[in-house]
Parts: structure tokens; C-alpha cells; sequence
């Protein structure tokens, strides 16, 4: 499960391989329940961790199911949840899994980029879902904040075996500048997808056998999943801090939910107040979210609107009014459950419908729960 690459240490002229497949250094037994953690087993034989993030489906990281040249085979894949000691299918249960959905960007722009992937099991265990950090809860993961990582991985750099009792460790996410310090001339550091945690000091992270396990903070008095173990240079190492995927980054989140579907359990996030004295107009916020590009006539009447949806959304309506004497009437209404990408919608109109002005809403939610669209007036000539 780990790429080969090896690195000189100054300070030791010790070869050290990078550790896409991390473990715990430096913990301790969970302090609490963790029903969503997940150890992903191939053939039999542990290899990962991973989260339930919905009902059926598991993220966990990318080179966890990257055979080289191919992505793992969904029939050689099993995941044991509900137990703190893996090796335990009297509290545990193990699922099959029955699809492998690897990031079709993996490893661009640099080697552990978009270091992420959804596998869904044949069915649903009995725990539920952790919940998933959405864009706009940046603050929630911000550097300096005490995040937890657990797993069953070894305690310490090149340890022979993991463990199977799982534990876990507190670590302070870094900045970007950080992380980008410390990784820039070796493996690379890109904080489109990745973040970084860990003790400068050493001796507190995660190592083999982790890959793919969650980074967690606390939020409500219940963890929020941050990151996915990815990779670090040794485990524990003074100066060197354990690499994430970045979940909360717009684009792994639209991945996420693009091909598990939405978080039912997202929690609505009030917008981060505006940079400058002026308040940000709220049509404007929710319009780089979802707008209007242009709309038109078809042949047989009905109204096409080109629609921008710039992240994923849930619940789409469209209302469509006549406008008269300063009145306006429903006429037409349309619904979608969820878009991921822009489209044109046609929605049907009245036989009966005139040239005239047509006042149109168009309203979702992100992924925040956040309402967002906009309201148009726009002129028909039939």
C-alpha cells in the first residue's frame, strides 16, 4: 500500500520511505465511541482504515485501493465496524464491499493529490455516519486547533506489525505555510487538497497502517471528520507533521457528495462575515453559488434556463410568475432533488401564456444547508 519513495535525512543520512500507510505514535486507547471508524481488510488481511460517511459508503484514501496499476477490486475488499478491536466480530460486523469509486485526479498535480476514495459495502452497518466538514466551516479546522486521528496502525516508524486495538492521538492542525515549508522540496504539498497536523516536537501522529482513518475535531460535542490520513516523511519525526486529504476543500467535498450523494446530517453554517465594512450582499454570496446564465423560448413554448451551479446543491425549485399590473401569478413550477454541475432546465408553460414579463426564482441549498439562487424578471417574446 505504500508508493517506494525515499528520502535523505540531513540530520541522520537515514533512508526513510515515505509512509502513505500511517499508524499511531505517541497515543492511547479511544476515549470514546467511534462507530463510524472502519478497518478495510483486502483478501483477509488488514491494510487501512476508513469512515462511514453515509449509510452504505466509506472514504478512505486513494492509495488504499490503488494496486499500481489498477484500482482494487471491490470483490477482494471487506471493512469491520463497530468494534474498537478489530479482530472482534462479537461486538464488530464485516461487510462486503461492493463498488470502488477511486478520485479520477489522483495523484495530480503532485504525488498524493486528491489522496482520496469511496468504496460502498453491500449493505449498511448498524452504526451511523460521522459527520463531514463542509466548505464554509473553514474555522472549525483552522491551524492551531487540537484535532484527534485514530487507527489500528503501528506505534512506531518501520514497526512490523500493526495493532488490533484501535487508539488514538491528539495533534494541532499547521498552517499552510507550514506544511508547505516542510514538504515543498520533497514530496510536495498542495493545499487545494491536503492539510497538515502534528507536534513539531515529534513523537505525537499517525504512521502504517492508518492510511485512510480520519482526522476528527470536536464540534457540538460530537466529532466533525476533517481529513483522511494520506502520507508523512516517518511517523513522529521533530519538524515533520502527517499529510491529510482536505475533505472541507470545495472540490473534494463536490466529489464526495457528486458520487455518495449528500450529507443528511450537515448541519446549516451562518456565512463568514465580510472582509470589509460593507457587508457582502446576500443575492450576490448566494449567486456564486447558483445563478443564471440565460434563458429563452423553446419551439414548443416551454421556458429554458441555463443554469450555473458552481457547487453542488439539493432541493432545486424553480417558480416561474406572470407579472401583471404589479401583480405577479404562479404559473409554472420545477423541482430537481440535486444538481452537481451546471444544466437547462425546461420547464413547461401554460398553452396559454402571452409574451410578457416573467418573474423566475430559483432556490436550493449548498451543502451547508445555506439557502442560495435569485430571482429574475425577464421579458418574453414568445
Amino acid at each position: 500500500m505504500r508508493r517506494p519513495l525515499l528520502l535523505a535525512l540531513a540530520a541522520t543520512a537515514l533512508l526513510a520511505p515515505a509512509t502513505p500507510a500511517h499508524a499511531i505514535v505517541g497515543g492511547g486507547p479511544p476515549t470514546r465511541a467511534y462507530p463510524a471508524m472502519a478497518a478495510m481488510e483486502q483478501e483477509g488481511r488488514f491494510i487501512c482504515g476508513g469512515s462511514l460517511v453515509r449509510p452504505t459508503w466509506i472514504l478512505t484514501a486513494a492509495h488504499c485501493v490503488d494496486d499500481g496499476s489498477r484500482v482494487t477490486p471491490a470483490a477482494d475488499l471487506a471493512f469491520v465496524l463497530g468494534t474498537a478491536d478489530r479482530t472482534d466480530l462479537r461486538t464488530g460486523e464485516r461487510i462486503p464491499a461492493r463498488r470502488v469509486i477511486r478520485h479520477e485526479s489522483y495523484g495530480t498535480p503532485v504525488g498524493a493529490s486528491n489522496d482520496v476514495a469511496l468504496v460502498e459495502l453491500e449493505r449498511a452497518p448498524r452504526g451511523a455516519p460521522i459527520r463531514v466538514v463542509q466548505p464554509g466551516q473553514e474555522s472549525r479546522w483552522s491551524a492551531g486547533t487540537t484535532a484527534t486521528v485514530i487507527g489500528w496502525g503501528s506505534a512506531s516508524f518501520q514497526a512490523p506489525a500493526t495493532n488490533p486495538n484501535l487508539q488514538q492521538v491528539e495533534v494541532p492542525i499547521q498552517s499552510d505555510r507550514t506544511c508547505n515549508a516542510t514538504y515543498q522540496n520533497t514530496f510536495g504539498y498542495d493545499p487545494a487538497t491536503m492539510l497538515c497536523a502534528g507536534n513539531g516536537l515529534g513523537g505525537r501522529d499517525s504512521c502504517q497502517g492508518d492510511s485512510g482513518g480520519p482526522l476528527m475535531v470536536e464540534d457540538g460535542g460530537a466529532p466533525l471528520l476533517v481529513g483522511v490520513v494520506s502520507f508523512g516523511l516517518g511517523c513522529g519525526f521533530p519538524t515533520q507533521y502527517g499529510v491529510y486529504a482536505r475533505i472541507g476543500a470545495p472540490d473534494l467535498a463536490a466529489w464526495i457528495v457528486r458520487n455518495a450523494g449528500p450529507d443528511p446530517s450537515a448541519v446549516p453554517t451562518a456565512p463568514a462575515p465580510a472582509p470589509s465594512p460593507a457587508p457582502a450582499s446576500p443575492t450576490l454570496a448566494a449567486e456564486r453559488v447558483l445563478g443564471l446564465r440565460r434563458a429563452n423560448r423553446s419551439r414548443t413554448g416551454a421556458l429554458r434556463l441555463s443554469l450555473a451551479v458552481r457547487l453542488p446543491v439539493t432541493d432545486l425549485r424553480i417558480t416561474v410568475r406572470r407579472v401583471r399590473g404589479g401583480a405577479a401569478t404562479t404559473i409554472a413550477t420545477a423541482r430537481r432533488s440535486r444538481a452537481t454541475r451546471s444544466f437547462t432546465a425546461a420547464v413547461a408553460l401554460p398553452r396559454a401564456t402571452r409574451p410578457g414579463p416573467l418573474r423566475v426564482t430559483v432556490r436550493a441549498r449548498d451543502l451547508t444547508g445555506r439557502v442560495v439562487g435569485f430571482t429574475r424578471t425577464l421579458r418574453t417574446r414568445g
